[in-house]
């Protein structure tokens, strides 16, 4: 259900869907009041259940990918009744529910049903719909109802991007109050176990402290989306893949690894924006990557625009400290961890130093006290949890601008099955 009103129902071959669309949340017991049938009910924020729709392949592309099927197979419909002598008495009447179909797009039915929708009864009078009625609200709505589950309820959260998604799902007949308990617990436990089958996306990054520090703000500002995004463990790789120092060049390797390995999760292999990460990037990206994997560099960051930078080696600025941009030479992830993170004790940001120098004269840069920036973080973390979630005086910009990248990489990519 979507804004109150049935979107679609989970059939037992879509439990897994189901299960993974309701992981993160805690379900609560109740009878219905006409059939008297015990369920297990979830209630998920909109967005919340988007960005969860999103991670899992099911994005607004795909939505309306799906839409636009149900379009061309309503007018595949109508033309199979005009070829029909005994149906088409009157091609007239036929024609002219293809000419609307053919003018009935994804943001008419979006913005009719927005119209339609406050005047609406939210419990369904049962009826039959011959032909198009684009002004009734339940006509419009059946729309959903022969798409699959996840593509169906994304298409609902396109229209009503902030209404609550209920799940029911009916567990039982008996609505003694001294089994309620046993059937919630048997039944978010079936619910998670069935969830643990959806594959996670898997995420690569230069070295295990960014992959560390990554997961911990996860947890911070997407704890919805935990238990569907995995930070590679360095430790559980196999044997070949963890004789490496860590770093922008050792990421090809790892990818070649997984997939050696027959690996079926999605992967995102993430280099930091500086020298050595856009080179490795480079030249990963002169092979074709496997459908599934899909690189990139950090996000440019609006702080590393103009950062305090020492001057180059050679140029008799090396002391002096002035502003700039660090994008694709010095931003590591420390540069995404906030400027709370970022400043020494007397009020300034701890500074980039100049170290490698590339065969074109470009220098890559890393910012000084790396440690001491990333165990700042690390208490801003351990803040946050307990304070339930970001704390005001916090800076989560740069972290959140790199997770979104992160989740989001795969969308240009999604091949629809829905």
């Amino acid at each position: 259900m979507v804004d109150g009103r049935l979107v679609t129902r989970i059939r037992d071959d879509d439990l897994e869907a189901l299960a993974a669309l309701v992981a993160t949340a805690d379900p609560t017991v109740a009878t219905d009041a006409e059939s008297g049938i015990t369920e297990l009910r979830a209630t998920i924020p909109g967005p919340r259940m988007a960005e969860r729709l999103d991670l899992l392949g099911v994005n607004e592309r795909v939505g309306r990918e799906a839409f636009d099927r149900r379009v061309h197979e309503a007018i595949a419909n109508v033309d199979d009744r005009l070829a029909d002598d005994e149906l088409a008495v009157d091609p007239a009447i036929f024609m002219q529910e293809r000419a609307f179909y053919e003018r009935f797009t994804f943001q008419v039915w979006i913005t009719r049903l927005r119209e339609a929708a406050p005047t609406a009864p939210v419990t369904e009078i049962r009826r039959l719909f011959v032909y198009p009625e684009p002004d009734d609200f339940w006509w419009l709505h059946h729309w959903l109802r022969s798409l699959e589950s996840r593509a169906a309820i994304r298409l609902a959260l396109l229209a009503f991007p902030q209404a609550d998604v209920v799940v029911r799902l009916r567990v039982g007949g008996d609505d003694r109050t001294d089994q309620l308990a046993a059937i919630s617990a048997d039944a978010r436990n079936s619910l998670r176990t069935r969830g643990a089958s959806f594959l996670p996306l898997i995420v690569l990054t230069e070295g295990a402290s960014d992959a560390e520090l990554l997961r911990d703000a996860l947890h911070v500002l997407f704890p919805h989306l935990v238990d569907l995004v995995r930070f590679l463990d360095f430790d559980a790789l196999p044997s070949s893949a963890k004789r490496t120092s860590g770093g922008a060049k050792d990421i090809a390797p790892k990818i070649r690894t997984l997939l050696g390995s027959g690996i079926q999760q999605r992967i995102v292999a993430v280099y930091d924006n500086d020298l050595q990460g856009r080179q490795a990037l480079a030249e990963l990206q002169q092979h074709v990557l496997p459908a599934g994997v899909v690189a990139a560099c950090y996000p440019d960051l609006d702080l590393a625009r103009s950062y305090p930078a020492y001057g180059l080696p050679g140029t008799g600025d090396e002391n002096r400290i002035a502003a700039t941009n660090v994008n694709g030479t010095a931003a590591s992830l420390e540069l995404y961890l906030g400027r709370d993170s970022l400043t020494a004790p007397d009020g300034s940001l701890y500074p980039v130093k100049w170290k490698l120098k590339s065969q074109d004269g470009v220098y890559q840069g890393v910012v000084d006290h790396k440690g001491t920036v990333q165990d700042h973080f690390k208490r801003k973390v351990t803040a946050a949890r307990a304070g339930g979630g970001c704390l005001p005086d916090q800076d989560w910009s740069g972290v959140h601008l790199l997770l979104q990248h992160v989740l989001h990489a795969h969308e240009s990519v999604t091949q629809s099955q829905y």
